[in-house]
């Protein structure tokens, strides 16, 4: 049996005198998740649910699924797991919970860098040639490869990913609109209400209070 742990505290410790594996990495790096399922047949994956990562860390750890190839369950079963992980849980502002990055799910490691790059630097332009650097292919392999591994052209890729994050800082309410919009790299607020209107319907005013009024499931 092997764990994946945030840190090697006494919990690991606990885990080792069981005779269990220990791994001490991040849900949230690729990499991680995808050593930790190595040459493994199955895995559970648990996670604090109120934390807004889930949906991020749902995403890698499903991917990492479908290049381990579980002999159990296989790859597609996998993603659909984690899929209804995501979907199980209700979003505040009563739409369900999305994941751009669960819907992108690339073969290759060159591709997986370029979200992981996207997501860590969303204040960043994200140009077509500053991916295809982090790829180390020129923006037209780049392009076509991303196209082919993701279904969606890079910039596309890119203004789902930082709606993403920004639909998540709306809903926690501990930043004003203008720090939203500049910390995921839409850099004004108009061009992000846009964007709000064209995906959610809503501009990201209108969710915000959507989500201080939507009541709780089962309270």
């Amino acid at each position: 049996m092997r764990a994946l742990v945030h840190r090697d505290d006494e919990r690991a410790s606990a885990l080792r005198a069981r005779d269990v594996e220990v791994i001490v990495g991040d849900l949230l790096d690729s990499h991680a998740v995808q050593a930790a399922l190595q040459g493994v047949t199955g895995a559970y994956f648990v996670y604090p649910v109120m934390q807004a990562q889930l949906i991020d860390a749902t995403a890698y750890f499903a991917h990492a699924a479908k290049l381990a190839a579980f002999a159990l369950l296989g790859p597609e079963a996998a993603k659909t797991v984690a899929r209804l992980l995501v979907m199980n849980q209700r979003r505040l502002g009563g739409q369900e919970q999305h994941s751009a990055l669960l819907d992108m799910t690339p073969k290759s490691d060159r591709i997986e860098s370029v979200l992981a790059h996207i997501r860590r630097n969303m204040r960043n332009a994200l140009t077509v040639e500053e991916l295809a650097t982090v790829a180390n292919l020129s923006p037209r392999q780049f392009s076509r490869s991303f196209l082919a591994e993701t279904g969606l052209p890079p910039a596309k890729a890119v203004e789902q990913l930082r709606l993403e994050a920004a639909r998540f800082m709306i809903e926690q309410g501990r930043h004003t609109i203008n720090v939203v919009a500049n910390e995921t790299g839409f850099a004004d607020r108009e061009r992000m209400r846009r964007a709000f209107l064209r995906t959610f319907g809503v501009p990201a005013d209108v969710l915000r209070r959507n989500a201080r009024t939507e009541p709780v499931d089962g309270r």
